[in-house]
C-alpha cells in the first residue's frame, strides 16, 4: 500500500477527506470544475514559499566574513507561519519534528512524513502540502540552501473539498421513488455509481447540494432530496488513495 510519504513530494497539494482518503489537488479540468479559468478556482492553493528568518541583521566583520546573529526560535517561527498565510494557509504544522530542544515548524531534512504526523494529517480533513523552507546565507541573501522542510495546511468541513455527483434524479425519475425510505432511495440510485468512470465525469471542487435540501448521511454517500421541487441527487467523495501512515 502507498505510504502518505510517497503521495506528498515537496509542492505537492493534497486534500484529506473526512475518511482519510488522499486526493491529488488543482487536478480537475476546466470542464469538470465548472468554469473557464483553469483549475479549482474557489480552492486554489498554491505550495507557500517559506523563508527562515534571523533575528537582526548580519553584521560584516573586519575580515571580510560575515556574523549571522542570534536566532530567536519564537520570532523564526511566527514569521514562517505569517508566510504561510499570505499564500491563504492556515499555517503551518508544529510539534511534529525529533529535534532535540525545538517544537517549531521546521523538521530536519532526514526526517519524513510517517509516524505520528502522517496519523494526524490522515486523521483532520483539510488540505496540506510539503514544503522547503530555504535558509540564508551568511550575507542574509538566498542562494538555494535550505533549513528544513514543514507542512503548510488549511483546515476542511466535512463539505468542504471534491465531491462527485453520482446521479441526479427528477420527474417521473424522482415520482417512482416516492414510497422509499431513505436507506432504500440511496440503494436505488446506487446503481448509477460506475466507480471511477463517475469520478471521471462527475468530479466537481464543491459539493452538489443546494442550501433547502435535505441532507441524509448514507454510508459514503450523502443523499440530497428537495420534495418542494421533485428531486434527489446522490454524491459521495471521489475514490481517493487509501494510504498508510
Amino acid at each position: 500500500m502507498t505510504t502518505l510519504n510517497e503521495i506528498m513530494e515537496f509542492d505537492h497539494v493534497v486534500f484529506v477527506d473526512e475518511y482519510g482518503h488522499v486526493h491529488n489537488h488543482n487536478t480537475l479540468t476546466p470542464e469538470r470544475a465548472g468554469w473557464s479559468g483553469g483549475v479549482i478556482e474557489s480552492t486554489r492553493l498554491y505550495a507557500p514559499e517559506l523563508c527562515d528568518d534571523l533575528d537582526g541583521d548580519p553584521v560584516l566583520r573586519d575580515d571580510g566574513t560575515w556574523d549571522s546573529p542570534e536566532r530567536d526560535v519564537k520570532a523564526d517561527s511566527r514569521a514562517l507561519q505569517h508566510q504561510a498565510r499570505a499564500y491563504g494557509w492556515d499555517g503551518l504544522l508544529e510539534g511534529f519534528t525529533g529535534q532535540y530542544g525545538y517544537r517549531g515548524p521546521i523538521m530536519h531534512e532526514s526526517e519524513y512524513i510517517g509516524g505520528g504526523l502522517a496519523t494526524y494529517i490522515l486523521e483532520n480533513p483539510g488540505w496540506y502540502v510539503a514544503v522547503a523552507v530555504n535558509a540564508p546565507d551568511n550575507d542574509g541573501t538566498y542562494s538555494g540552501e535550505v533549513a528544513g522542510w514543514a507542512i503548510a495546511y488549511k483546515e476542511a468541513s466535512e463539505t468542504d473539498g471534491p465531491w462527485v455527483d453520482v446521479v441526479f434524479a427528477d420527474g417521473d425519475d424522482f415520482n417512482v421513488m416516492g414510497d422509499m425510505g431513505i436507506g432504500e432511495m440511496a440503494s436505488h440510485l446506487e446503481q448509477w455509481d460506475y466507480g471511477q468512470e463517475t469520478d471521471d465525469a462527475h468530479t466537481r471542487d464543491s459539493y452538489p447540494w443546494g442550501s433547502s435540501d435535505r441532507v441524509y448521511k448514507v454510508g459514503q454517500y450523502t443523499l440530497a432530496i428537495n420534495y418542494g421541487l421533485g428531486y434527489a441527487s446522490l454524491n459521495r467523495r471521489p475514490m481517493g488513495a487509501v494510504v498508510t501512515a
